[in-house]
């Protein structure tokens, strides 16, 4: 009967040392996981900052273009075709928009 008292105390002691080393498990691995998140994250960052340079380079060359031929409309055109990922609405767009809120406007001030 000893024995099983014995075994039983041992394995009550026992039980809060593999709660802290399972405790201790949780977190190297919560580690781990934010360590690859954060090399993703730097990477993706790298990768935009390339795409942004890149991006520039573009449209500087375009700008030299249109100043050297006077041709900002096709500089709108082509430097916004030339960019991935930057939608930017044109003049045309622009003109657009604003007779047809003007024309709204007009409707409700004639109420």
């Amino acid at each position: 009967m000893n024995t099983t008292a014995g075994r039983t105390t041992q394995a009550a002691q026992a039980i809060p040392r593999e709660i802290l080393d399972a405790w201790v498990s949780s977190f190297k691995s919560l580690d781990w996981t934010f360590e690859q998140m954060e090399g993703l994250t730097t990477n993706w960052m790298k990768q935009t900052k390339a795409m942004r340079q890149d991006g520039q380079k573009v449209l500087e060359a375009l700008a030299e273009q249109a100043k050297s031929n006077g041709d900002f409309a096709g500089f709108m055109d082509q430097g916004l075709k030339g960019v991935p990922g930057w939608d930017v609405p044109t003049l045309v767009d622009l003109r657009r928009q604003i007779d047809d809120l003007s024309a709204r406007v007009d409707v409700l001030s004639n109420r």
